[in-house]
């Protein structure tokens, strides 16, 4: 009896070890799965209102792939989930055109036929009503970048760098520098933002002028 009990403990033991390898070699196929998105990217990075955005994703061994998914979420934070299509150059590809204003994130979320789920990080394109300004904050992304803005962060605009009163947006389109408080820029400024009201007042000045020497003539007559 003792034989049998030893050898039942002993076929236990066995069987439970056997369990914990299976599942440690489980636990690895889902590691090894993970690791086959070998690329995913938004084409192009920067798109116009109503442009067509292509998301692919390649992956090394799609044998057991049951769908692929692209989640996009809009600058409204609204989720969408996409079916990638294969094609013939070996890559899944989902194209949409895109009609809010700003910036989509998105990843990539392959099933496969286990049931297993695999989840890429996170990425980024820009839908803009001007190619050359990422954010669409009204600054260029050269102008940002020469004066060392984020071309991706359409809150600078709104940012005072020098500290002179006046905006970063309002220094661009006046041409001052926005990281320079000077006197002559700040008065050149100034003489834009007011120059209706400077010009009706040269106006009135020479009209006075001239009403002076008029004046002046008539008394001497």
């Amino acid at each position: 009896m003792s034989r049998f009990v030893r050898g039942s403990s002993k076929f236990c033991l066995i069987f439970v070890m056997f369990l914990l390898f299976f599942s440690f070699l489980n636990i690895l196929v889902v590691v090894d799965g993970a690791s086959s998105v070998v690329y995913f990217d938004a084409h192009p990075y920067i798109q116009g209102q109503n442009g067509f955005v292509s998301i692919i994703c390649i992956i090394d061994d799609d044998s057991d792939i049951q769908k692929v998914e692209a989640i996009v979420t809009s600058p409204k934070d609204v989720k969408t989930e996409e079916t990638m299509l294969w094609d013939s150059d070996g890559k899944y590809v989902y194209t949409d055109t895109y009609r809010d204003i700003g910036r989509y994130s998105f990843y990539i979320r392959i099933v496969d036929v286990f049931g297993n789920d695999i989840l890429t990080k996170s990425k980024f394109f820009w839908v803009t009503l001007n190619l050359d300004d990422t954010d669409g904050d009204g600054m260029p992304d050269w102008w940002e970048e020469k004066y060392g803005f984020n071309p991706e962060y359409v809150v600078d605009a709104y940012g005072d760098a020098d500290g002179d009163g006046y905006t970063n947006r309002e220094e661009y389109e006046t041409g001052t520098n926005p990281v320079k408080d000077t006197f002559m820029q700040n008065a050149a400024y100034k003489i834009r933002e007011n120059d209706m009201y400077l010009g009706g007042s040269v106006f009135l000045f020479i009209v006075l002028i001239l009403l002076s020497i008029y004046g002046k003539r008539r008394a001497f007559r």
